[in-house]
């Protein structure tokens, strides 16, 4: 489990009680990226919400490295695969569950709270990491590229 569960998820922050001590590390670039959109309930919960509230709607987006970023659009088949208290702890196993599943080298959750986005990422072989933006048009492009920013070896 990278990040703790708990039950006390009643906090109204995006990024309910993902740990401190992970924010704002930088993750080696990767191909592509799965973007799960989700918001937070009053409650503290998850639920994964589709794209209604991303500027970048339903097509892919790159970032200004070229890394293609595909948002997943969170139909019926989409919620039968992913469990959002699961993928709230950034659960290891499951991070790995949905790797497989469509592929990605990196899954990155996306979670509205207005008028902030708080952004999670994992890729395979790394730790898990998160960071806080205020919501706007490019705030998701522009948190992921400081999340997928650390430099390739050479």
């Amino acid at each position: 489990m990278l990040f703790s569960l708990s039950s006390l998820q009643a906090l109204a922050d995006p990024q309910g009680l993902w740990p401190e001590e992970v924010y704002g590390f930088p993750l080696e670039p990767v191909d592509w990226i799965l973007l799960i959109p989700a918001s937070r309930r009053s409650d503290g919960t998850l639920e994964l919400s589709g794209l209604s509230w991303l500027s970048e709607k339903y097509i892919p987006f790159s970032l200004a490295d070229g890394t293609w970023v595909v948002p997943l659009k969170s139909d019926k088949f989409d919620h039968d695969t992913i469990d959002a208290e699961q993928l709230d702890a950034m659960m290891l196993t499951h991070l790995q569950e949905i790797s497989t599943h469509y592929h990605a080298p990196a899954i990155a959750l996306a979670v509205k709270q207005s008028p902030q986005v708080a952004i999670a990422a994992w890729a395979e072989g790394q730790q898990a990491t998160w960071v806080l933006g205020e919501q706007g048009e490019g705030s998701v492009r522009l948190m992921l590229e400081s999340i997928f920013s650390a430099p390739e070896d050479d």
